[in-house]
């Protein structure tokens, strides 16, 4: 009985994912996203072992959510098609952008972009540390949860939040020149381990968003070939292993070596049980709130939702006005996770929006929500602010949106769209100032000349960067990185 539904969600989330194959520079993020969603709703709940934790679960509990399942990729198959603009009106505003980014002054302002995104990001663990606090030595010494509930005040949450610029280099870097490429592939992998063996202590998250936020960027600057299409699948399957072996390795962390660690992840024993495992098993969560709720739990009444619209007041200081945290009930009344320690369990894409809106009655929300992934996603490709602004977040928001996160990503794309907003208009104007300098300049001195855009030559792709910076060489249609 279970395999028949699942069966269903993985056939037509292939199907989608077929179709979208030939346009990758252009469906890239939807491709991403129903992708992983079969394998996680479809695949998994066949795979998962007779020992495997959902099993403290009814099989009559397991099935209906199967059957949820189907409904839910169903409706999110129609909500992202009442958005999706044909191929023959995306491609030309995705030209156009492309072309305006190509442009002297765009190309100085990014370039700003980037290294005042990695200086935000510093600061704002430094902030953090302060805040709290603590050092740097007690992070290198301490366990993964020592410090992270301490003192979680508005200073330590606003500089949090200025974190998030740590994937605005790996989404920019890709469309600037090939030094700064090159200087992105190196960023990568450094700040991925930075943030995963020093400060988050073992959150994978960080790095494997950073890693697609690469991915995004690549699929919207470069064209689509085959060869590429390969590079992308092995580097998509390189980041699923190590979703799976970093679990593994960050049990281990503080007791092995950089080399020690690598060899773990070069072995089968990382990956045993990988279908019982999170990020695979985020369907577990969808079958505890279809038999916890509304027999053990009454219904959140739209509670997620509702602290949306509060998210600026502080829990502690409004509890009348801001409901508590839905992800901390759900964690206590599902999984009987400690009241005492505050920890938060997401209930899935779909088992949120079961917990929230009645059980089956709130499956036409899935419509809305598959309406928004797929504006998000195409905005950015049309539009030279979304580009900056949810570019960024695009890979985080792939990684982290099944685990059913509704409030926490709302909260980080407002806040990134006021940050990356007084960012961009900084940049902006630097930018600016520059070109006029240099203007002035070209008026005082007629022997030197601005830089200009080389002209799109007939026989390459109107949509892709061909501009020259500095000393460096041009960017070519067809000549990439990734």
């Amino acid at each position: 009985m279970l395999t028949i539904p699942c069966t269903i969600v993985l056939l037509i989330c292939t199907v989608v994912c077929v179709r979208h194959v030939r346009n990758l520079d252009y469906r890239f993020g939807e491709f991403a996203f129903f992708s992983s969603f079969g394998l996680i709703f479809g695949l998994a709940p066949i795979m998962q072992s007779s020992d495997s934790y959902v099993n403290i679960f009814s099989m009559d509990s397991r099935v209906k959510a199967a059957w949820y399942t189907v409904a839910g990729v169903l409706l999110l198959m129609v909500g992202f098609g009442l958005i999706r603009q044909p191929l023959w009106q995306l491609i030309p505003k995705k030209r156009a952008l492309l072309k305006k980014i190509s442009e002297p002054h765009v190309q100085r302002m990014l370039a700003n972009i980037f290294w005042l995104s990695i200086a935000i990001t510093i600061s704002g663990q430094l902030l953090v540390m302060y805040a709290k606090g603590i050092s740097l030595l007690d992070i290198l010494y301490s366990g993964r949860f020592a410090f992270r509930f301490e003192n979680q005040g508005v200073l330590t949450v606003l500089a949090s939040h200025l974190m998030s610029f740590v994937y605005a280099p790996a989404f920019i870097g890709v469309f600037l020149n090939r030094r700064y490429q090159l200087l992105t592939l190196a960023y990568v992998p450094i700040a991925s381990g930075v943030f995963f063996f020093v400060f988050s202590k073992g959150t994978r998250s960080i790095p494997l968003a950073l890693i697609v936020t690469l991915l995004v960027a690549g699929s919207i600057r470069f064209k689509v070939s085959p060869k590429r299409v390969a590079m992308t699948a092995i580097v998509g399957l390189v980041s699923l292993a190590l979703a799976i072996g970093l679990f593994e390795l960050r049990q281990r962390q503080d007791s092995v070596s950089l080399l020690e660690g690598a060899k773990i992840l070069c072995t089968a024993t990382a990956y045993s049980g990988m279908w019982d495992r999170d990020p695979l098993s985020y369907s577990w969560n969808l079958v505890g709130a279809i038999e916890t709720f509304p027999h053990s739990h009454p219904y959140l009444d739209a509670a997620t939702y509702r602290r949306m619209l509060v998210f600026f007041l502080q829990e502690s200081k409004f509890p009348d006005l801001k409901p508590p945290d839905t992800n901390i009930i759900f964690g206590l009344e599902v999984h009987g996770r400690p009241e005492e320690l505050q920890v938060t369990v997401p209930p899935s894409i779909l088992g949120d929006i079961y917990i929230n809106f009645w059980g089956w009655y709130g499956l036409p929300v899935v419509v809305l929500h598959g309406m928004l992934y797929c504006w998000l996603l195409q905005r950015m490709q049309t539009s030279l602010f979304m580009f900056i602004w949810v570019g960024p977040l695009s890979g985080r928001f792939l990684v982290l949106i099944h685990r059913g996160e509704p409030y926490e990503m709302f909260v980080l794309f407002v806040m990134f769209f006021f940050e990356m907003a007084g960012v961009y208009s900084f940049c902006k104007l630097v930018a600016s100032g520059t070109q006029r300098r240099r203007r002035t300049s070209t008026m005082r001195n007629p022997s030197k000349r601005l830089p200009v855009a080389r002209p799109y030559l007939k026989h390459q792709p109107s949509g892709y960067l061909s501009t020259r910076s500095g000393n460096s060489r041009p960017f070519r249609p067809g000549k990439g990185t990734l």
